[in-house]
């Protein structure tokens, strides 16, 4: 690639864009489904502990699949999009396209990470916001872009989202919120689901590890921002993280690092 990217985070509600070196994983899965691509030589992946190495420039790894990545030096691209989410199912039939059969190579002509690496690096240089960041990625990977968000029209719906950011650390339970905009508990999860493509409680957790990365990127140390963000202790958010995107926690949130996450609201 023309230029080295640096490293970088951008953590949307439903969705991740992660810039930088892979760090090192064993065998994991998670919810979210993920793109991985390679911006330098090709990458490793497997899907057991019995399974051979296979070598590609891209992987497309569906929802709760068990994998690992080896990418050694290379600087990668990933995303990761919830199952749940409205996105995730207007780019699910252009994936499944790419995806073999069977497996998760993501077939990709071999300039396409050269071209990729080198659009997202001048975006990065112009300082351009992770949406555009997004869309340039779902453009150079051929992958259809999703409709346009209805948003959250139902002020009762943004009630609610707003009042699981204002406590993160407070264990929120579907009746105590149907209760404060006086709806049923099937009515409001019903609508909160159509607003914002996921479950409240699914939701909840994505507040939370937005809340962990905006606690360490202001200098807290893990632990303290794993209390503040309503998990039971530093071990919780570690399984929990690694759930969600394959590590821990630790591994990104040094005082260097930190400075490169950049949370987005919807």
């Amino acid at each position: 690639m023309a230029r080295q990217l640096q490293f970088r985070l951008c953590l949307w509600p439903l969705k991740a864009l992660y810039l930088g070196r892979s760090p090192d994983n064993g065998l994991h899965r998670h919810h979210a489904a993920q793109i991985c691509v390679s911006l330098g030589e090709p990458l490793r992946f497997r899907t057991s502990t019995v399974s051979s190495w296979s070598t590609v420039r891209a992987v497309g790894i569906p929802p709760d699949c068990l994998h690992q990545i080896d990418a050694a030096e290379q600087p990668l691209l990933v995303m990761y999009v919830e199952p749940e989410s409205r996105e995730y199912l207007a780019l699910s039939a252009s994936l499944d396209r790419s995806v073999a059969q069977g497996g998760c190579r993501f077939e990709l002509p071999d300039s396409v990470p050269q071209a990729l690496g080198a659009a997202l690096g001048n975006l990065l240089e112009d300082g351009a916001r992770p949406e555009r960041l997004w869309s340039e990625c779902l453009e150079q990977l051929g992958l259809n872009a999703p409709p346009v968000s209805v948003g959250f029209e139902d002020r009762r719906v943004r009630t609610v989202i707003d009042l699981i950011r204002a406590e993160p650390g407070r264990s929120f339970g579907v009746d105590m919120l149907a209760r404060q905009v006086h709806l049923s508990s099937s009515r409001l999860s019903h609508l909160f689901k159509y607003h914002t493509g996921v479950p409240i409680r699914r939701y909840v957790v994505w507040a939370r590890l937005r809340t962990v990365m905006a606690e360490t990127a202001a200098g807290t140390s893990l632990t303290r921002a794993a209390h503040v963000a309503g998990f039971s202790d530093a071990a919780h958010l570690s399984r929990t993280f690694r759930q969600t995107f394959g590590f821990a926690p630790s591994v990104l949130f040094s005082a260097a690092a930190s400075a490169n996450v950049t949370l987005v609201d919807v």
